[in-house]
Parts: structure tokens; sequence; C-alpha cells
């Protein structure tokens, strides 16, 4: 276990596997007594061989378990290297590796002779590999016979063919009949189709009492004369009141246009109209289309 971190209340010091990467082991211990006072997650590894354990230069065995001990600080990269190269050596070399001193405790005084010895040892490994057989020249590099290269090819955009994006007569021609029945078919029904044979100067509507009801029922009217005495003479018969004011035409909750005769001249048969009697003095005419939102344009 390798130190953690002291706890806030400074009463515990918190130890953490070596193998903070690979195992989540945990451990508690007292700051004054060093016992162990709570161990957390079991080690997911086997325990350190004797070859491992050698590296501490310390005799375990008479330690109590159930206390936290201080030993010699290890890399375990370097001890892993050190193990693996044990296990690979040369047995002629091994008496001249031991005369070397530890790669973490190499004095810089002493670095030249280290290096010779280095050099040696080095030496002596090539000389009992090669045993009779030629060494390789220096300088010269080995060529595998078995790899054949490769020829990458550069990806290249693939051409498109231009007659591919370009859109016939016929099909631009079908394009604008399906886009010009869908503009019908989502323009707003404003007014009632229906043929007028009565008198020429007359105007037929259709009014409904505008109550604040989702659903409203309109009702055909017929005005005499396309002026504003023969309009407010027919909306007077539909509502059963008499309109002491003037009647304005309602675009919008906030504008409002007072009726005149040029106005409702221009007017075509079947047109809907929400009527507003509240007010004694400005009777309001709503148009509306089919699904009852307000028209702007007459």
């Amino acid at each position: 276990m390798s130190f953690d971190k002291k706890s806030c209340c400074g009463t515990k010091y918190f130890w953490r596997c070596e193998r903070k990467n690979d195992c989540n082991a945990r451990m508690h211990s007292d700051i004054v007594t060093r016992e162990i006072v709570r161990k957390l997650h079991p080690h997911n590894h086997d325990k350190p061989s004797p070859e491992e354990l050698a590296f501490y230069e310390q005799d375990f065995s008479l330690l109590d378990p159930n206390y936290c001990h201080p030993v010699k600080s290890i890399n375990r990269s370097y001890m892993q290297r050190k193990l693996s190269k044990a296990s690979n050596v040369n047995p002629q070399i091994v008496q001249l590796c031991s005369q070397l001193p530890d790669p973490m405790e190499i004095d810089t005084r002493q670095f030249q002779q280290t290096n010779s010895l280095m050099l040696f040892g080095t030496i002596a490994a090539a000389a009992a590999a090669s045993s009779g057989s030629s060494p390789p020249t220096i300088g010269q590099k080995r060529l595998s016979t078995n790899c054949v290269p490769i020829k990458m090819k550069s990806p290249r955009k693939k051409e498109e063919d231009p007659a591919e994006s370009t859109i016939t007569a016929e099909e631009l021609r079908s394009v604008y009949d399906i886009t010009k029945r869908i503009m019908k078919m989502m323009k707003p029904v404003t007014e009632i189709g229906v043929r007028w044979q009565g008198d020429q100067d007359a105007l037929l509507i259709y009014l409904s009492h505008d109550n604040g009801a989702e659903d409203s029922v309109f009702f055909p009217v017929v005005v005499i004369s396309k002026d504003t005495k023969s309009l407010m003479t027919a909306v007077e018969g539909f509502t059963g009141k008499r309109c002491e004011g003037k009647i304005t035409l309602c675009l919008s909750p906030k504008v409002h246009i007072l009726m005149h005769d040029a106005l409702i001249s221009n007017w075509t048969h079947g047109k809907l109209f929400l009527v507003n009697s509240n007010s004694p003095d400005f009777w309001r005419l709503t148009p509306v289309d089919a699904f009852g939102d307000i028209l702007i344009q007459m």
C-alpha cells in the first residue's frame, strides 16, 4: 500500500494499493499507533512473489500484519523491468550485473566508472550470445524478404454525370403544377361560392353573431345596394336592433375602419362577417375565412 492522504479529522491516514490504476483496495490507519482500523475493497491481484518482496530488503515474516510499517520506496515499473530481464539474462553476466549500482541510487560522481562497467558487461554478453556466429556489420540494415510493397491508390472523387443533375422541362412543369395545386389548397376560403341571380346592384353576404363561441353559424343576408345605408339596414335586420352610431370594419383587435361606399362597392358575393353590436357608438363587422381567422385583405 502507498500513502494517499490525511483524513479531514486529522486522526487517520488513508492508504491505497500501489497498483492505483488496476486495483481499488483501500486502507485506513491510526496516525498515532499506526494500527489498521479499516480495510476497503479487497485486492484484485495475487500476493507479491518472493522475487518482488526481495526488492524491499526487509523480512516481512517478523512484522505484525495489523499495523502499518514503513518500507523502502520502489518504482514498480523499474521492478517489473528488472524481473523481466532476470528471467532471460545470460548466467555468465549475472555476476557482472550484480556489481552495478541500483539505477535509483546512482551517484553522479561515479557516473564514468558505472558506464565502464556497463560497457564491459554488454561486450561480455554479446560475446557469449554469438558463440561462433559472425557478428552483423555495423550500420547494415536488415531487410525482410517476405514484405511486398503495397501500392495505395489515392481516393478520387467520383465524377458526377451532368445529365443526372439536370431537370428536364417536363419534370419542371410537373413540379410547377403540383406546387400550384398545393398553394391553392393552402389558400384560405374567404367567401362562399354562390351564383347570384338577383338584382345586379345587390350583395349577398353571410353574418354570424360575434359572441366568442368556437363554432359560429352564418346566415345569408341580402344587401339591397352596395352602400353604407343599405348595409346598416341589412345588419339591423339581422341583429333585431337599431344602430345609433356607425358601422366599422374590424381588421384586428386594435384597427377599425369606418365603413364607406367605396369600400363596399368592391365586395363580391359570399363574404363571411362576425357582427358585434355591443357598443352603441360603433358596430363591428369582422371579416373571417372558413376557419374563423380574421382577414386583413378584403
